[in-house]
């Protein structure tokens, strides 16, 4: 059975993203073309090679030794948006803690980069992703769990400046 989409109302004046794991619509026209998402791109490479992955249960990842490559972070964002303004406000004061030279990140905003977005999957923002080094995280929000990314970037290998 193909579902159908029926906007009404308001919702026919506003612009609408429908996410749905059917290829056919009936009722829907976007008015402009929305790449497909695998999602298997996303969670393949942080599973692949486990062996508890049969099981459901996954080993905590243990920390990464400091390489002589920055660990890769890209800010996705939409300047039009508060919450975009917070994550940059957030990662900003969160690499302060740690070693500058190890880190790097580039700040990409969508409204003049469209496009940008599909190398890494990004359907929401701001968006974290850690690119380098492997597996790839992507944290979604306006960064305020400070604790959470510096854990990731603890994990990553990357040292903390002195206190």
């Amino acid at each position: 059975m193909k579902p159908t989409v029926s906007l009404s109302g308001d919702l026919r004046c506003q612009r609408t993203l429908i996410v749905t794991a059917h290829g056919d619509t009936q009722g829907a026209e976007p008015p402009s073309l929305v790449r497909k998402l695998d999602i298997r791109r996303i969670f393949e490479p942080e599973t692949a090679g486990r062996s508890a992955e049969s099981s459901g249960t996954l080993p905590p990842p243990s920390p990464t030794p400091t390489t002589s490559q920055p660990v890769d972070l890209v800010l996705y964002v939409n300047d039009v948006w508060i919450t975009s303004a917070c994550a940059r406000e957030n990662i900003e004061k969160i690499l302060a803690c740690f070693v500058q030279s190890q880190v790097r990140l580039t700040v990409c905003d969508i409204a003049k980069e469209p496009l940008a977005v599909e190398e890494d999957q990004v359907v929401f923002t701001p968006t974290l992703v850690k690119r380098n080094p492997r597996p790839r995280a992507w944290l979604i929000g306006d960064l305020s769990d400070h604790a959470a990314i510096m854990s990731l970037l603890d994990q990553s290998g990357v040292e903390r400046r002195p206190a």
